[in-house]
């Protein structure tokens, strides 16, 4: 895409230049890939993935600009137009609609893959979250695979610290997620307003562990634990969300391993997916064989973060995080923190597995050990 090109002449709802150019569906690509991204990190993700190409990249930004503003400006013929072609309608459901036995209230959130709608159960007479899955990926089977492989993780454990699964649903050609309904906030947005402090820290981080403890024992790892899947209930009770990038596991020999056969949740080698910060080395190197080592890791990313207020492993771009994932040694945590607390963290970020917590298990233990000695 060349500089100064306009986006304001279109053309069934898409710019006559975009049509002809041969960059169009590498701005989708790119397009889509950054709407799955934390708006912090999609400058990154743009230097990175248009190459140098500043044209490119400004045109992208435009759009997100265009995706997150309100709607009267996404309704203006020119840039509003192209996003909302390529990500489709912005809202399948709207307030008052019934979904089957759900009403509709409103939407209340949105990540990468799918908007998050509250709604009430008329039946049961409760409050629920229905989580659709955009329009623009319905024929996007990948997509839509991981999308009902969340449900079914999720729904397949029954613990206090895991979100419930009501059920699945097939609603106007979309595929939706009905969920119990948390009352509280994410731990991103729980740090951002008040940093937890270190007790609660601690008791939060055992929770987290005990959740993960069940769906390991169910066969099955989370992969993508960060602090926008865990929510906080206003009582203190957490909660972890979001297992769509979940991969059943079975053991064999006493080892847990990837399942290989047709029923498996495994994704093809060589696949990177997460979020890069709060991958283990295993997960950025694409290695097949993740297994729960993987989700402690993970944690101990979390975990350390909300400590220390900052990542671990930081860079200028998602390659520079790998890279240090890889090759460099955490940042150091503040001073005056417990000793042990420092080790239990010290363990998780093990880059080798066999040097890490080798279940989860065992790092609750350590947790609440440790916050019996801080009492």
């Amino acid at each position: 895409m060349e500089c100064g090109e306009s986006l304001a002449s279109p053309r069934n709802n898409i710019p006559h230049k975009l049509l002809k150019n041969e960059n169009w569906e590498k701005l989708k690509d790119i397009f889509q890939e950054a709407l799955e991204r934390a708006p912090a990190e999609r400058e990154q993700f743009l230097n990175e993935a248009c190459g140098g190409d500043q044209a490119l990249a400004d045109e992208i930004r435009q759009l997100l600009l265009s995706f997150d503003a309100d709607e009267e400006f996404m309704e203006s013929p020119a840039v509003g137009e192209v996003a909302a072609t390529i990500v489709g309608k912005r809202e399948v459901l709207a307030g008052g609609q019934m979904v089957g036995r759900y009403e509709v209230i409103k939407k209340i959130g949105a990540g990468g893959m799918g908007e998050v709608f509250l709604a009430t159960d008329t039946d049961l007479e409760r409050s629920v979250a229905l989580k659709i899955l955009p329009q623009i990926y319905a024929g996007d089977e990948a997509r839509v695979g991981r999308f009902i492989r969340e449900a079914k993780a999720a729904s397949a454990l029954n613990h206090p610290n895991i979100i419930t699964i009501y059920e699945i649903l097939n609603f106007e050609g979309s595929h939706l997620i009905a969920t119990e309904f948390i009352e509280g906030e994410t731990l991103r947005s729980r740090q951002r307003r008040e940093p937890l402090q270190l007790p609660e820290i601690i008791d939060a981080a055992s929770q987290i562990s005990a959740a993960l403890s069940a769906a390991h024992s169910a066969g099955i790892v989370h992969r993508d634990i960060k602090p926008e899947n865990i929510m906080i209930r206003k009582d203190g009770l957490v909660k972890v969300l979001d297992f769509g990038l979940a991969k059943l596991t079975e053991k064999q020999n006493g080892d847990i391993i990837s399942t290989g056969g047709a029923g498996s949740l495994a994704t093809d080698p060589g696949m990177v997916m997460g979020t890069v910060s709060y991958m283990s080395p295993e997960q950025v190197r694409s290695t097949a064989d993740i297994d729960p080592r993987a989700d402690i890791w993970s944690l101990g990313v979390v975990l350390y973060e909300t400590i220390s207020g900052g990542l671990p492993f930081t860079g200028g771009s998602p390659s520079d995080v790998i890279a240090s994932i890889l090759r460099s040694d955490p940042h150091h945590l503040p001073g005056g923190l417990p000793l042990e607390l420092e080790r239990i963290v010290a363990k998780t970020l093990q880059k080798e597995r066999p040097n890490r917590y080798q279940t989860v298990e065992e790092l609750n233990t350590d947790l609440k050990t440790l916050g019996r000695e801080r009492e």
